[in-house]
């Protein structure tokens, strides 16, 4: 039950963002933000921060990420054991307080595959599930073996369709 809610709120605001009056209120709201007094911006650009990794060689390279602003925490080498990798990071995003910052994985496009795909406007509301189904069908992996995201393109009412762009990744390398 919890799950169709969500799924069902979850396409409401992925439609009320794409439409023209989610448009006017992303204008209006940067608009006010530029309004506020400097401290409150950055008290609240603060809290935009993002946690930025990018994979070079054996190397894991950390960044945090305010604004335009990219600053690297620390460089990691991969070639160590996972578990005292992932304690590494950890006690790094606790000391700078990024422990609930959102996170980003950069990685060579060599590693990924990017598809274009165009399919029926009714998908959107189980788009995850949608495109895990079909996974072997667009790529030459099942969905269990693979980390994927999506990006939606455009939306055509009058054809009842939407094109969007699917980026896969192994999941092993990943994981």
């Amino acid at each position: 039950m919890a799950s169709a809610l969500q799924t069902q709120i979850e396409s409401l605001r992925l439609r009320a963002q794409a439409s023209p009056a989610g448009a006017f209120f992303r204008w209006w709201v940067d608009e006010l933000k530029g309004m506020l007094p400097a401290p409150l911006r950055e008290r609240l650009q603060h809290a935009q921060r993002k946690v930025v990794a990018r994979v070079e060689g054996t190397e894991l390279e950390l960044f945090w990420q305010e604004g335009e602003s990219l600053q690297q925490l620390d460089v990691f080498s991969l070639e160590q054991d996972a578990e005292v990798l992932r304690r590494q990071i950890q006690d790094l995003l606790s000391r700078h307080e990024l422990e609930e910052a959102p996170r980003v994985l950069v990685m060579p496009e060599a590693g990924i595959l990017r598809k274009t795909l165009t399919l029926p406007l009714a998908a959107e509301a189980n788009l995850r599930q949608a495109l895990a189904f079909e996974m072997d069908r667009h790529t030459p992996f099942p969905a269990d073996q693979v980390h994927f995201d999506y990006r939606v393109i455009d939306r055509d009412r009058d054809r009842g369709q939407m094109q969007l762009e699917l980026v896969v990744s192994p999941a092993a390398p990943l994981d």
